[in-house]
């Protein structure tokens, strides 16, 4: 994983978070709830357990925190604001503040992504744990029956039972591509050198985001898809636009390509592939891999545990819990939305249900929104583009864009737009997007509405402070507004008109 043992900073994220120094024997032979896995899901779930009293183990093999501290959402955007930094300099100059050359320090930036890492580091520490009542324990767990699991030789029993081990990165099987060990996000940040030539294979959020971060930091960075467009998955108009940014970024785009090889070359490696067609090939310094994850689930022996699985992960109902009654499961390992705030949403709802009476908390009526961070941003909550496509006519959207927000035009950050879907003729809010800068952030109105079950009238009587972007959600919940001023309304209106005293 992205930790360089000679770093003072990683050295310092290790103090806190590696379980190599705890106790490889439990302390008992029997606990209330063990959560096998200490990312965001096992944190927030022992936390749980121990706050209600329960006796709680949780057991880690790698480090506590999870790809979200150490591979995921920490350093990617600890990345992603220095680039942010950078963009913005190099166009000061059209605010009338004048500025010599911009350089990139990539050691220094990659210095100051560890730096952050490591001081966020002390939220997930080891210290921080035990200080809640939970048992930490080091190793690779394994069950060997319904209510047991066996830890470094010794067996222990659990009344109930989390299961938290997240994914890891799925390399495609190009020939040649596993052979040469492209980077992944669980290996990119340990660059301490900017590739001046790297391919980014993969238009996800995570190709995306790391490829327009590398691209403004300096590297030639090539963007390679299977389909025709960027965020394949994301509103149409979000691709296109991110698509149009991505070039004045200078990033190359290969859509609807597919990459039939990968070698060495004299002076890097060798990406042969195909695009409708077309054959083409690329020569680069390093080779990016995101093309989604798979679940870790082989060491755990789930089917002593009576455990069902897929190729997606472990299989949970709406309360969380597996086919055995006494194990639950959330996080990537869940298969469900793989997104920091999903894993911990979702271990809260899975912690009650499990050691509660009754089991009476529903995942499904929790909502999830999820921001990809690009510039601009593109943020959504509820069903998928697709799914609402098929939906369409059983549907309204309002949208406006961003060159109606003041604060978005002044700021010269106009890029962008809010679609608000809500059931036919009704305010009832099915979904949204939002992008455009800081568009991660303005969902968070969208997903409060769906939350309080507030429709676009409570949204349109919402008072935002001016000038902000929050004005694009009022703007959008403002036509529902109009759309009740009918031919009939405005004729009744003049009637009462005339009659005004």
């Amino acid at each position: 994983m992205s930790v360089l043992p000679d770093n003072p900073h990683d050295q310092l994220l290790d103090q806190n978070v590696n379980p190599r120094h705890w106790p490889k024997l439990p302390y008992r032979e029997s606990y209330d709830f063990i959560a096998i896995g200490g990312g965001t899901a096992g944190l927030v779930s022992t936390g749980g357990a121990a706050m209600l009293g329960a006796s709680v183990a949780l057991i880690e093999r790698e480090r506590l925190g999870g790809d979200c501290l150490v591979t995921g959402c920490v350093p990617s955007k600890a990345l992603i604001h220095a680039v942010n930094s950078v963009h913005q300099a190099r166009h000061l100059n059209e605010l009338g503040i004048k500025t010599g050359s911009i350089e990139v320090d990539f050691p220094a930036v990659m210095e100051n992504l560890r730096q952050q890492r490591a001081k966020i580091s002390y939220d997930d520490s080891a210290l921080s744990v035990t200080d809640r009542g939970i048992e930490l324990l080091h190793g690779t767990a394994q069950f060997t029956s319904p209510n047991t699991i066996e830890l470094n030789g010794e067996t222990i029993r659990f009344k109930r039972a989390m299961i938290c081990t997240g994914s890891r990165p799925r390399i495609p099987e190009v020939p040649g591509l596993k052979e040469i060990q492209p980077l992944t996000s669980d290996t990119v940040f340990n660059l301490t050198e900017l590739p001046p030539r790297l391919a980014v294979i993969g238009t996800g959020p995570i190709g995306c985001e790391l490829g327009q971060s590398f691209a403004r930091l300096g590297s030639k960075v090539t963007l390679i898809g299977t389909r025709d467009r960027v965020l394949p998955h994301d509103d149409l108009a979000a691709g296109k636009i991110l698509a149009e940014e991505f070039t004045k970024d200078g990033i190359e785009l290969r859509l609807n390509a597919k990459t039939e090889r990968v070698s060495k070359s004299e002076s890097g490696y060798k990406i042969e592939g195909n695009s409708d067609g077309t054959p083409w090939e690329i020569e680069v310094d390093k080779i990016l891999v995101a093309t989604g994850r798979l679940p870790n689930i082989e060491s755990l022996n789930l089917e002593a545990a009576g455990v069902a699985y897929t190729e997606h992960g472990v299989t949970v109902d709406d309360y969380q819990r597996t086919s055995n009654k006494r194990v639950y499961a959330a996080g990537d390992i869940s298969g469900q939305e793989k997104f920091t705030h999903a894993a911990y949403a979702y271990a809260e709802y899975a912690t009650l249900n499990a050691l509660a009476p009754l089991r009476m908390f529903k995942s499904s009526k929790r909502h999830i929104p999820y921001s990809t961070y690009t510039s601009p941003e593109v943020a959504h909550i509820g069903p998928t583009w697709e799914e609402l496509q098929s939906r369409i006519e059983s549907l309204d959207c309002y949208s406006e864009k961003f060159t109606s927000v003041d604060r978005s035009k002044i700021e010269g950050a106009a890029l962008g737009f809010a679609k608000i879907y809500t059931e036919r003729g009704k305010d009832k809010i099915v979904a949204a997007t939002i992008v455009g800068q800081q568009a991660g952030e303005l969902i968070g109105h969208i997903s409060l509405g769906l939350t309080a079950n507030a429709g676009l009238e409570k949204l349109g009587l919402t008072v935002f402070p001016y000038p902000t972007r929050s004005e694009v959600v009022r703007k959008a919940a403002d036509q529902y507004m109009f759309r009740k001023v009918t031919p009939l309304a405005k004729r009744m209106a003049k009637a009462w008109f005339r009659l005004m005293k």
